[in-house]
């Protein structure tokens, strides 16, 4: 174990020394603007929830296609856990650009309902 005065000198020698230095501020994330129509925007909601319920027939099964030794379990298993931090950003994306609407169960915006009631945190998803 090196003695601290050495340890100091050796980081004065590789050109770390005490003196401050300037931070440099990481550049802000580049920004897109686009424009979507109701419908289009009831599109990705629906595929949020087509994904969602996937991920959890996936996980629902997987036990069964491992039970099998089926060489399908792995792929199922991708699908049922490997994809649900995209789940979750997805959430958070399609919430925050569709907060405007209301969930209404006799439209298309009945999809809301799932959309906004998606625990995050959860690691087993409901079908």
């Amino acid at each position: 174990m090196q003695s601290l005065p050495l340890f100091i000198f050796t980081l004065i020698i590789n050109g770390i020394s005490s003196q401050p230095q300037q931070l440099t501020l990481p550049e802000p994330e580049k920004k897109y603007t686009f424009e979507f129509t109701e419908y289009e925007l009831q599109q990705m909601a629906w595929l949020w929830f087509a994904f969602k319920c996937g991920a959890g027939i996936s996980q629902h099964i997987h036990k069964i296609f491992k039970m099998l030794r089926s060489d399908m379990a792995g792929q199922i298993y991708g699908q049922a856990y490997d994809y649900l931090s995209v789940l979750r950003a997805t959430n958070q994306i399609l919430n925050r650009i569709i907060q405007e609407f209301e969930a209404d169960p006799m439209t298309n915006w009945r999809v809301l309902k799932h959309l906004r009631q998606f625990d995050p945190k959860a690691v087993k998803i409901d079908r």
